[in-house]
């Protein structure tokens, strides 16, 4: 792997975690408790793991009717593509929503400040090569003020 590659991967792995606190802060400040899924991983021999990825990011929860799941995506420009979209955390939201749940996606649109949620079943009606524009989905707030009330109306 290439140098500019490995720097690239290394510069998205900190915008994401940096924004993946952002949103926890936000959920406790809105009252939510929010439960962070750990990453995990499994024996496969002996001194061996292999990691297991996580079907999304994060529980919010305020009571019955105020939960959702949520993972979260940064992008830089001012779309999110298809190709952002991680088919197997795409099929674990799409079967909580199926069943009465909240699930998506809490998209941070870097270039324009603004975060968006997109219901995993939007998520779903994009096709490959295709993407989706922030007035697409609902708009939580900015990068200093995120509230979650939006997704209850």
């Amino acid at each position: 792997m290439s140098l500019k590659r490995r720097i690239g991967g290394k510069r998205a792995k900190s915008h994401g975690d940096e924004f993946e606190a952002i949103v926890k802060s936000a959920g406790a400040l809105d009252g939510f408790h929010v439960i962070r899924m750990p990453d995990g991983c499994k024996v496969i021999g002996p001194n061996k793991l292999m990691r297991v990825r996580t079907p999304f990011d994060f529980i919010f929860v305020k009571s019955r009717k105020e939960t959702f799941f949520a993972d979260t995506k940064t992008t830089e420009g001012k779309s999110f593509s298809h190709s952002q979209i991680t088919p197997h955390q795409l099929d674990e939201l799409l079967k909580i929503e199926l069943n009465g749940g909240i699930a998506g996606y809490i998209v941070y649109f870097r270039e324009t400040n603004e975060i968006v949620w997109f219901s995993s079943s939007k998520l779903n009606s994009i096709s490959r090569g295709e993407s989706l524009k922030p007035e697409e989905g609902v708009l939580l707030g900015s990068r200093f003020s995120i509230r979650f009330g939006a997704l209850f109306v």
